[in-house]
């Protein structure tokens, strides 16, 4: 009678294989696994932020030391969302009439400040800086209102001559005309303008033409 041969095949014994940690792999997500050790078979489980859409597989399994799929991602929903660092407010350069407007950056993102100045002979009414914030300006545009300033009433200051003006008061713009009594004559300009709180050329005067005779030649 034959004798039968058997043959037994000893396993191999070794060290459990586990894939990489990606709890935080995905930007703008969470991943969530099934177990604590990330040995074979472990499932991570992927969820997006709030905002944010997954492109990919929203589970993987640990499968011989590797995940069994590419890794997601979040992407933003640019329909619903843009990020701050991309919102602009609108340009403000030439908006405040008789002043400047200066920005502390180029392009008028978030946090960009505005600085507000007005020209000479106006006083700027508001807020003199603005912050873009979420894509508007944080205060009420300010204006330049023209400083009421008057000149001095040169009506009576010139002796022997007569002074009008083009309007009742003597305001940025008024204009002096300087004419002179009969037998007077005007030394200096004929009309002066109100500039800035001040009459913009030196008063003139009407000085009395020479009454002396002229002298006859004779030959």
């Amino acid at each position: 009678m034959k004798s039968s041969l058997t043959v037994t095949h000893r396993g191999v014994c070794g060290r459990a294989v586990s894939c990489w940690d990606i709890s935080s792999a995905v930007a703008n997500g969470d991943v969530t696994f099934d177990r604590k050790k990330l040995t074979e078979g472990t499932v991570a489980a992927i969820n997006c932020d709030s905002g944010y859409t997954l492109k990919g597989a929203s589970s993987l399994r640990c499968v011989g030391g590797m995940w069994d799929d590419t890794l997601p991602t979040c992407t933003q929903n640019s329909d619903r969302y843009e990020p701050l660092s991309l919102v602009s407010c609108w340009d403000i350069s030439s908006a405040v009439a008789n002043g400047d407007v200066t920005f502390d950056r180029k392009k008028l993102t978030e946090g960009t400040v505005a600085t507000i100045n007005c020209d000479s002979g106006y006083t700027l009414k508001g807020a003199s800086s603005l912050r873009c914030v979420g894509g508007n300006w944080d205060k009420t545009l300010p204006s330049c209102t023209q400083n009421r300033v008057t000149c001095w009433d040169i009506s009576s200051a010139v002796a022997n001559g007569d002074v009008t003006f083009d309007r009742k008061k003597l305001r940025e713009g008024t204009v002096a005309t300087i004419n002179c009594d009969s037998g007077y004559t005007l030394k200096g300009a004929s009309s002066l303008r109100c500039v800035g709180g001040n009459w913009d050329t030196t008063l003139p005067t009407c000085t009395q033409d020479s009454d002396e005779p002229l002298a006859f030649i004779t030959w």
